[in-house]
């Protein structure tokens, strides 16, 4: 393309939308939007994420690092380029002499910028040259704010086949010892998952392949039918004192477990409990207390499948809630009462030696007379169940709590154990041939995990990407007027040495250097001429002065702001005398003819 300007000496400028389009300041600031942009991705992108899944160098911070170092980067080399443009396109055109300070301190460091904002000065350049540092300083954080982490809980629904076995055999228990059915021998199988219930051991269920899951599986258990209060006989007590009642035996607790069968192909156990309750009223209700009826329940547990709401969490097996009224019963098992012969296999007598063992007790008082009240308790329930029994007091005030939902759920733990056990050990075939593991197949599952995860906090999001964007775009404003540009400038030492350098001098008309813009160069720099000042219309249009009077006055150890201020002070004092000329002189770079005319700074008013 040809150029727009060329003089006698063969002196090129270029301006131009296109040709001066500032490519060093545009695609950095177009790089660190796309920062930006990454930053929101990787904030985005790790929201709703495990932390393990972000580890390492992954880590959203360590990447936001990245990214926020990457676009201060960026920033500020557009910025710098910005500057330059700025500088340059505010000198081609008439400007007082002071902002040849202002418009390179603005943008050298924040603290020129408010400076020059405290003078009015440069208030494009100040205001972006504290943006981009502000904005510069905050992005990092505010986008690091933006990600976060918390811990919440995860739910995954499958499926997991589980060696649980639906129901017992009648035969599983124990054997028949002798001509008496009531004699038995638990078989190795029960015994061990008795020992493990008396100790509490956990319950493992072989091949569990989910974590922390809740599911539904069929297993043995009972069916607790027939739970009813026993008003039929009651029991009376009486613990007045006198001569007639001494000796006389008042049972004020008893719990007991029998075996209940329908006929011998249908069996359960029977649980029966009867206590001396609490009398409301206090001592006020003596007489209430001292003498009544206990309270009676008996409950039939029938062998049953249930389906029992369980959670496994690394293998082991527990129930969801503590109580059997969870549990639903899919239909009931026959365990039969075996014929009174050696060695027959039977299941519901063992369960009973077991419960009868463990909670059969009752507890007895009477008044011996001169020594006091004499207690009898055996077996622990009695015991584990007193309500306020005190040596010291009557035993009027004896009460005792409900045994009957504890023995239930005991003998719920129990069977459970049981299924699992039989199915992880199925035994032997006729033959001697281990028989395959019982397992139930596909129980849907839900797993609930506590995981922590990477969260995205979109309003602090919001405020980062604006805080992000706002320097970027800021800087764009002062890379307007580059098409006023007709070549390539830099901040260069030597180039604006070179551009303050006066050309060789003529004698002008006034006995000074006359050194005019030409024609051409003050067209297309924009310089229109100007009002007031210190020669005529004329002399404005065609005639500018070198700089080499223009720092006659000043202290030449003078520092750049002290400079500046000489000028403005220098302008307001003989500008203030009213429309008649002076002012502050200004300045314009551009085509100065001189001896063979070339690009300079000249001063174009008021000098």
């Amino acid at each position: 393309m040809e150029p727009l300007i060329v003089d006698q000496a063969g002196i090129i400028w270029n301006p131009g939308v296109h040709r001066r389009f500032p490519w060093l300041g545009i695609i950095p600031l177009v790089l660190s939007i796309c920062c930006t942009g990454l930053a929101i991705g990787v904030v985005l992108q790790s929201s709703g994420q495990p932390e393990a899944d972000w580890s390492g160098h992954r880590q959203p911070g360590v990447l936001l690092a990245y990214t926020s170092t990457l676009a201060n980067a960026l920033t500020g080399l557009a910025f710098a380029q910005a500057a330059v443009v700025f500088f340059w396109t505010q000198a081609v055109q008439p400007m007082p002499v002071s902002n040849l300070h202002y418009n390179w301190a603005s943008s050298s460091s924040v603290i020129g910028a408010f400076r020059s904002l405290c003078r009015k000065k440069a208030i494009r350049a100040s205001i972006v040259t504290i943006i981009v540092t502000i904005t510069s300083f905050l992005r990092g954080p505010l986008m690091q704010r933006a990600s976060f982490v918390q811990i919440v809980d995860v739910s995954h629904n499958g499926t997991v086949d589980l060696q649980v076995k639906h129901n017992i055999s009648d035969t599983w228990g124990g054997t028949v010892d002798g001509r008496d059915t009531r004699n038995v021998m638990f078989t190795s199988e029960f015994a061990q998952v008795t020992r493990d219930f008396q100790a509490k051991a956990p319950i493992h269920i072989e091949g569990a392949s989910c974590e922390n899951c809740t599911l539904t599986v069929k297993a043995f258990g009972f069916d607790v039918d027939h739970c009813e209060e026993l008003t039929s006989s009651p029991t009376n007590y009486n613990l007045t004192v006198g001569l007639a009642t001494i000796g006389n035996v008042s049972r004020i607790f008893e719990s007991a477990i029998d075996v209940w069968f329908e006929h011998r192909s249908f069996t359960g156990l029977n649980i029966s409990t009867k206590r001396k309750a609490h009398s409301d009223g206090g001592d006020e209700a003596w007489s209430q207390a001292c003498s009544g009826k206990l309270v009676g329940q008996t409950c039939i547990l029938v062998p049953s499948v249930v389906a029992y709401n369980i959670s496994i969490t690394g293998g082991h097996a527990s129930f969801q809630t503590d109580s059997w009224k969870d549990d639903r019963v899919v239909e009931h098992i026959n365990l039969t009462w075996p014929v009174s012969s050696v060695g027959s296999g039977i299941t519901i007598l063992p369960l009973q030696v077991v419960g009868s063992t463990l909670f059969n007790s009752i507890a007895e008082v009477w008044w011996s007379g001169a020594v006091g009240w004499a207690t009898k308790a055996d077996g622990l329930t009695a015991n584990l169940y007193t309500g306020n029994w005190s040596a010291a007091r009557f035993p009027c005030h004896q009460f005792y709590l409900d045994p009957m939902d504890d023995i239930i759920n005991s003998y719920r733990e129990l069977a459970f154990r049981m299924s699992v056990h039989a199915a992880n050990n199925p035994g032997h075939d006729s033959l001697g041939v281990p028989l395959p593991r019982e397992e139930q197949k596909g129980i849907p599952y839900t797993s609930h995990l506590t995981q922590v995860q990477y969260a995205a906090a979109i309003p602090e999001l919001l405020l980062a990407v604006a805080v992000s964007l706002a320097g970027p775009v800021a800087t764009m404003a002062l890379l307007w007027g580059w098409w006023r540009l007709g070549r390539n400038f830099s901040m260069s030492p030597l180039e604006l040495a070179y551009a303050f350098t006066s050309p060789p001098p003529e004698k002008g008309p006034y006995g000074k250097s006359s050194i005019t813009l030409s024609s051409d160069s003050k067209s297309d720099l924009g310089y229109h001429g100007g009002g007031g000042g210190g020669v005529t219309t004329t002399q404005q249009e065609n005639e500018a002065s070198g700089m080499d009077g223009l720092f006659a006055d000043c202290d030449s150890n003078a520092s750049a702001g002290e400079l500046a201020d000489h000028f403005r002070n220098k302008g307001k004092a003989s500008g203030g005398g009213g429309g008649g000329g002076g002012g502050e002189p200004k300045i314009q770079y551009g085509v100065v003819n001189g001896e063979g005319g070339r690009f300079s700074f000249a001063v174009v008013e008021g000098f």
